[in-house]
């Protein structure tokens, strides 16, 4: 066990998550995942400043238990997108979730105009704001 986890100050060690830089504030931001004995839904944000991981307890009702989503950060919204996943061992989701990363970090289900991709899992995710306007 390493030292962090050993002293409490860290996430679990796992896989099978999503993590983001965010920019704005200058860390990493990881959701749910695997552990070492389930699966999870909880956020951690690690500052590169300070060399700290903390839970980030958001607002909210929380995405379920998903593993293998991907994410991506929004910078012009301060926002984490979370989409698509694994839930129990055959359920795949196509949800779309925000986690608000400013003084209050919330949870928020969206619902996407259009036609949807398919559920999946095990992806991977990129945004380009250049593209957006």
């Amino acid at each position: 066990m390493d030292a962090a986890r050993a002293e409490g100050t860290g996430p679990t060690p796992r896989g099978e998550c999503s993590g983001i830089y965010d920019s704005t504030h200058d860390r990493l931001v990881v959701f749910g995942g695997y552990d070492p004995t389930s699966a999870v839904n909880d956020v951690w944000a690690f500052s590169f400043a300070s060399g700290t991981w903390t839970q980030v307890n958001a607002a909210g009702t929380p995405p379920p238990v998903t593993v293998a989503h991907s994410a991506i950060y929004d910078a012009s919204r301060d926002r984490m997108v979370v989409f698509g996943g694994l839930r129990d061992a055959a359920a795949f989701t196509g949800d779309v979730w925000t986690l608000s990363l400013g003084a209050t970090p919330t949870w928020t289900m969206l619902s996407p105009a259009g036609t949807a991709p398919s559920p999946r899992y095990d992806h991977t995710a990129i945004y380009d704001a250049r593209a957006t306007g």
